[in-house]
């Protein structure tokens, strides 16, 4: 699960080190060998940003590495107690869950567009399921560039960082030109490949900004990569949008510095050129990556090409396109010349002559190679009239599928076989234009004239662990998870059950054609309780105590590994509130707000009296939107401690957003009377 390659019986892989048994590295990541759409296996997760989780996964039916991303997020989101499905924190922004959903699966849609490019990872094709959405993408072996900085000692020089970087400026040209925006890269998002390729990853996390249902945009921000119009609900973002964090990533990779972000700067431009650090960098090359990092828009670079012009020195001039020549009009033939007799020519000169004019001949055929342009394939869909048709295509290429399908495939005219048992084959021509779509319906008919006993409907069963008996109707099937299943149309009763599980049954109503799949949960009978170590008091303590520390430094990422590193001893129920406290503290000061809610109440289910944990929690509420949350959290708190002169105060805030003033107004002044110092306004 840690590398998808056969460990044998070794309970370590050899390979990667992966552990079969280990839990996720997050509560919030599906378990390993969860199978998603009956054909896909999930591994280890490869990484989690903002708005999705990208796991490593198995193709099932071909056998092969893949990297599957799901919708994820976290700030509006949590895992239910199934481990599998997906749902929004609160009533409240299930709205905003639901609208992002659907930008996800149009990005999904999009980025297919882009399947044939270098500089992007392919995405072969996307599904919903469990509440949310998966897409299916290539996998790359590889490393992110924050990882191989770090591996080249934190920085590059400032030539050998450009000519890294050089190709994702022309991949973004290319995105832009389609009329979208990354708006989230950063060197966590860029890929570097085992072969030097550069791709771009986590397409569009930025455009599930969810418009104007959005309490705010910084849930979709990276500090120190986005700029100043990222962090209004209003900015006018476009191209310049991602120059800037183009130049933060450069800026980052020449000097190992992050430049601030992008409101503290404008309080305090702390930017410091890099040449001033001790940096080699060119001054037309610094002074362009100082104007991509510019604060107002205005004064960036427009465009990633100017971006990258300026950072090379010179403007990139387009290759001319090959033209037929144009006949010359006659022209009178000028008078002969008078005779002038020539010197002779040197020898060897007419072989030198010779040899210039073909390698200009040769160049001429190499440039009309490379520009002229090439056609773009067009894309067949073949639907018919019966469900799973064998379809056999001939013309310029050959090929196979089953209905429906979509086929890229070369211009040309193309002959389409469709064949099924029990119905006549059907033949039809499809004509295929370059860069467009089309499509043809083949049409059915039953041998004999006969109508067919009704088609079958095709089930996919799968379960959270593999090799679960499936039942129908109670009956065992010659089926283990996961497996594919033919059945008449009706309703059915499907379980599952393995030793040492509980069986787990679902009724499904199953209709001609393909169905849903089933997904089996079978919970772990007793499952064991791992024992604590003889020395995790001491080290409970220790790493408590570092963690508050951290916060104490400002080293919120460190304090995060410490908090769940807690966590990971199985503590005692006192300990465990105690690291779920900090990560509910740290993570709020990271404004990563659903993260934030889940550790929050994590923390108020094994200690529900501390004030200081409900005031948390309504901050995190408040800042999602939902303020009626936000009023019953800060009213706990103000009743477990009534001279929290903070809790009064964010009580305050959140009745005026909604709309009662008198309570705010009362609330706020609660707050100056118990703390005189507070430097706050309820107006703000």
């Amino acid at each position: 699960m840690g590398c998808m390659q056969d460990r044998g019986n070794a309970a370590k892989c050899p390979h990667c080190g992966w552990r079969e048994g280990g839990p996720p590295d997050s509560p919030l990541q599906l378990a390993p060998r969860t199978v998603l759409n009956g054909c896909y296996l999930i591994g280890r997760a490869l990484g989690q940003g903002g708005f999705g989780i990208t796991y490593l996964a198995w193709d099932l039916n071909l056998d092969r590495k893949l990297a599957v991303k799901e919708y994820f997020p976290r700030d509006l989101c949590t895992r239910a107690r199934d481990e599998c499905t997906v749902q929004a924190l609160t009533q409240n922004i299930r709205d905003s869950y639901n609208e992002g959903l659907k930008k996800f699966v149009d990005e999904g849609r999009a980025l297919a567009r882009f399947q044939d490019h270098p500089g992007i990872v392919p995405v072969l094709t996307f599904f919903p399921e469990n509440g949310t959405a998966y897409i299916v993408m290539s996998y790359v072996e590889g490393q992110t560039f924050k990882q191989y900085l770090d591996q080249h000692g934190g920085k590059l020089g400032f030539e050998a960082a450009l000519t890294m970087l050089a190709p994702l400026m022309d991949t973004l040209k290319e995105v832009h030109a389609a009329g979208m925006l990354h708006r989230d890269i950063s060197p966590d998002n860029i890929y570097v490949t085992r072969s030097g390729q550069m791709k771009l990853l986590d397409f569009g996390n930025a455009r599930f900004a969810i418009g104007e249902q959005s309490r705010s945009l910084d849930v979709i921000l990276k500090p120190g990569y986005a700029p100043y119009e990222q962090y209004r609900s209003r900015g006018k973002q476009g191209p310049w949008t991602d120059v800037y964090a183009l130049g933060a990533t450069l800026y980052r990779a020449v000097t190992g510095q992050t430049p601030s972000p992008a409101p503290d700067r404008m309080a305090h431009d702390d930017l410091v050129a890099p040449s001033r650090l001790g940096v080699e960098v060119p001054s037309a090359g610094e002074k362009a990556l100082l104007a991509a990092l510019a604060l107002r828009q205005e004064d960036r670079p427009q465009s990633v090409a100017d971006l990258k012009s300026a950072l090379l020195g010179a403007q990139e001039v387009a290759p001319p396109r090959p033209s037929p020549p144009r006949p010359s009009p006659p022209r009178p033939s000028p008078p002969p010349p008078s005779r002038v007799p020539l010197p002779p020519a040197p020898p060897g000169s007419s072989v030198k002559v010779v040899l210039w004019a073909s390698a200009a001949v040769l160049v001429v055929i190499a440039a009309l190679w490379l520009f002229w342009p090439r056609p773009k394939p067009g894309q067949l869909a073949v639907t018919a009239s019966v469900d799973r048709v064998r379809v056999a295509i001939s013309g310029p290429i050959e090929a196979n599928c089953v209905t429906p399908c979509d086929l890229k495939l070369p211009a040309g005219d193309y002959h389409v076989v469709g064949a099924k048992p029990g119905y006549n084959s059907v033949e039809q021509r499809a004509m295929v234009a370059a860069g467009r779509d089309s499509s043809i319906n083949l049409h059915f008919g039953p041998l004999g004239g006969n109508p067919p006993a009704p088609s079958p409907g095709h089930l996919a069963v799968a379960a959270n662990v593999v090799g679960a008996q499936v039942a129908i109707n109670g009956e065992n099937q010659n089926c283990v998870t996961p497996c594919d299943l033919d059945l008449p149309p009706g309703e059915y009763r499907v379980a599952g059950a393995k030793p040492g599980y509980r069986s787990n049954e679902l009724t499904v109503q199953v209709a001609t054609g393909q169905n849903p799949p089933v997904n089996l949960q079978l919970a772990p009978l007793n499952p064991p309780t791992p024992p604590r170590r003889p020395d995790a008091g001491a080290a409970v303590k220790a790493r408590i105590d570092q963690g508050y520390a951290d916060v104490k430094n400002g080293k919120y990422d460190e304090a995060i590994s410490a908090f769940r590193g807690v966590l990971s001893f199985t503590p005692g129920p006192a300990e465990a509130a105690q690291a779920h406290r900090g990560l509910c503290g740290v993570l709020g000061k990271k404004k990563e707000w659903g993260a934030t809610v889940q550790e929050c109440r994590a923390a108020i289910r094994l200690d529900p009296k501390d004030a200081g944990t409900h005031m948390e929690l309504g901050v995190a509420l408040g800042n999602l939107g939902d303020w009626d949350g936000t009023v019953a959290e800060e009213q706990t708190a103000v009743k477990l401690e009534p001279s929290y002169a903070l809790a009064h105060f964010n009580l305050g805030l959140a009745l005026r957003a909604k709309g009662d003033h008198v309570g705010a107004a009362e609330e706020c002044k609660r707050a100056r009377e118990l703390d005189p110092h507070l430097r706050l306004s309820c107006d703000t």
